[in-house]
């Protein structure tokens, strides 16, 4: 048991005295020169040419501001054209002409009055019926009446009304009426014989028919008197 102790003290002190010998050591010895820090080395500088920067557009008038449209022309209006100023009423009719019967007058005036009978002053003209529809005119409100004599003994040259037949007027030919105001035309509608009894009811004739003519004259069949009148009907063409 002592000798264990005398070698446990033993080693003690043999330690010791090696520490001591250290730290006397570390204590007189001369301080070692600190090494310098290692810095990074610089990289070499590039001898190629840095490329110039490409210089930034400059931004013309053109894209810098917005572009002006150019105005917006209006096409002119046409000017509004004024329609003419009817022609004046008239007063007065001069002449009748049919000209594919070749028959052509000089235009009276007359009344029938209360009496219901249509009896032309002679037998030389056509005459315009006053007190039975209206004057004729472009502006007309109702039918136009004329009227003239056939004659069974005499010669056309001598009653010019004898020249119109059915045969001669036929449809769609024209009438031509000439007042103190305006030339009127008229396309043939109708062109018939109407007994006697039937005139003053047949309706194509007596109606309210703006802008119509009705051609009245009795009938002559082979040359003679009949119980029938001739009766032309014809419309106002329209103006060109």
């Amino acid at each position: 048991m002592g000798t264990a102790r005398t070698a446990i003290a033993a080693t003690v002190f043999a330690f010791s005295a090696l520490l001591l010998a250290w730290v006397a050591w570390q204590w007189f010895s001369p301080p070692e020169a600190a090494k310098p820090l290692q810095a990074s080395p610089t990289p070499a500088v590039s001898t190629r040419p840095t490329p110039a920067a490409s210089p930034k557009p400059t931004p013309t008038a053109a894209s810098s501001a917005p572009q002006a449209l150019p105005p917006i022309t209006a096409s002119p209006s046409p000017e509004p054209t004024t329609p003419p100023p009817p022609p004046a009423a008239p007063t007065d009719v001069r002449t009748f002409e049919i000209p594919s019967a070749a028959y052509s007058s000089e235009v009276g005036t007359m009344e029938i009055a209360n009496s219901g009978v249509i009896n032309p002053p002679d037998f030389e003209h056509t005459w315009w019926i006053k007190d039975r529809g209206v004057i004729p005119s472009s502006q007309a409100t109702d039918t136009t009446y004329l009227a003239c004599h056939t004659h069974s003994r005499k010669s056309a040259a001598v009653v010019p009304c004898n020249k119109v037949t059915l045969e001669n007027v036929p449809i769609g030919s024209q009438v031509t009426v000439v007042t103190d105001t305006e030339t009127l035309t008229y396309t043939v509608i109708q062109a018939r014989k109407v007994p006697r009894t039937q005139f003053e009811h047949d309706a194509d004739i007596w109606d309210i028919n703006p802008g119509r003519l009705v051609w009245i004259s009795c009938y002559l069949e082979g040359g003679r008197y009949s119980e029938f009148n001739i009766v032309v009907i014809a419309e106002l063409a329209p103006s060109a």
